[in-house]
């Protein structure tokens, strides 16, 4: 959970408020497809928005080469089944050329388990690259 701020119209002040979000890491070594850890789960009969912000560095020479990309979505869980909603993909910076996942459009790849929300990145042949996701939900 994160803290932000939000006005309130009756009071006119404003509010200090939780944001849920999930935090995950990976690192990549290679151009094949890495499961990022740690899943969201979502809860039964429910409809979930999401925004993924990603952010990546490489780790061996060069050193320091930026990859940013964010994904945004919706997921519905109709009892205990799973369907992604429209998912788009936006690259904001990539030193390198990665692999591209055809719903994203960058390499981040979105994709259901069950009742988990997973994603995974695909890297590049010979190169260390450590990511960080920041995904916050918005849930009815």
């Amino acid at each position: 959970m994160s803290l932000k701020t939000e006005f309130n119209p009756i009071t006119g002040d404003f509010d200090l408020v939780l944001e849920p979000y999930v935090t995950q890491t990976a690192t990549t070594t290679d151009a094949t497809l890495t499961p990022v850890s740690g899943s969201k789960t979502i809860t039964d009969d429910t409809t979930t928005a999401f925004k993924t912000v990603i952010v990546g560095r490489r780790t061996n020479a060069p050193l320091g080469n930026i990859y940013h990309y964010e994904v945004v979505g919706s997921v519905k869980n109709v009892s205990g089944v799973l369907t992604l909603g429209n998912i788009t993909g936006t690259t904001y910076t990539e030193d390198d050329a990665l692999g591209i996942d055809v719903t994203t459009g960058n390499a981040i790849s979105v994709s259901v388990s069950g009742s988990n929300l997973d994603f995974g990145i695909t890297g590049a042949s010979a190169t260390s690259i450590t990511w960080k996701l920041e995904t916050t939900f918005t849930e009815i």
